[in-house]
């Protein structure tokens, strides 16, 4: 081999070897363009990992979660609850459940409430039930090491504890579509709709459900919500 082909070899080595660094570099960006930025915006946007701090991982910031309807344990003891969780700023967050008989509000009560002087970081979670035979909604408000719990008693509203006192045809239905909700700051997120009634429907588009014309034609009613401001 002669010194000019020595020389040709050594400049293609050095050009493929160049080629290939670039090759190498190009795959890198694209592994950070492709699956590292929307990986990172998936991990920012659910406060997963290094972004979570004191949110709850999972739930997207101004967002209410809720679990998958518990099909163990949890149905045994209640005949209508949930678990939910969030992620939001806020003074104040309630939950309320109004009682209607043939379209007119006869209660409103406060099933749970936290509340601040300005905005503040809300993280945390909202259970509620109602216990088999019991008649009594119970409420666990937790965010951010503060806890409120309560018990609303619905018999006051003649709820039915057993069969015998349910004559009439009584369901409900729990109002989160797809599990997941955004926070609209001072207007109501529906939780749970219970009704009862010789002309019971029960529909899945809340609205129709809380129609007046619909509430006429039910004895009972309760509808919890939750108000966050």
């Amino acid at each position: 081999m002669t010194i000019e082909d020595k020389q040709l070899e050594a400049i293609v080595k050095k050009a493929r070897r160049k080629n290939n660094r670039k090759h190498i570099f190009t795959i890198l960006l694209m592994l950070v363009l492709f699956v590292g930025a929307p990986l990172t915006l998936y991990l920012r946007y659910y406060n997963y990992g290094p972004f979570q701090g004191n949110k709850v991982a999972g739930v997207p910031d101004n967002h209410l979660v809720q679990s998958e309807n518990d099909t163990g344990l949890g149905s045994l003891l209640f005949d209508y609850g949930s678990h939910l969780t969030f992620n939001t700023k806020a003074t104040s967050l309630t939950v309320y459940i109004d009682t209607y008989h043939f379209g007119e509000r006869v209660g409103h009560d406060l099933a749970a409430s936290m509340e601040y002087t300005k905005d503040n970081e809300m993280n945390g979670y909202f259970n509620f039930g109602i216990p088999k035979g019991e008649g009594k909604l119970y409420a666990e408000l937790f965010s951010n090491g503060a806890m409120s719990s309560t018990i609303t008693d619905l018999t006051q509203y003649d709820y039915p504890t057993t069969d015998e006192e349910s004559p009439l045809p009584f369901g409900g239905v729990l109002s989160i579509e797809n599990n997941q909700v955004e926070i609209q700051k001072k207007k109501e997120i529906p939780l749970l709709y219970l009704a009862s009634g010789d002309d019971l429907k029960i529909y899945a588009d809340l609205k129709h459900n809380m129609a007046q014309e619909n509430l006429k034609t039910l004895e009972r009613v309760f509808y919890i919500y939750m108000i966050v401001a």
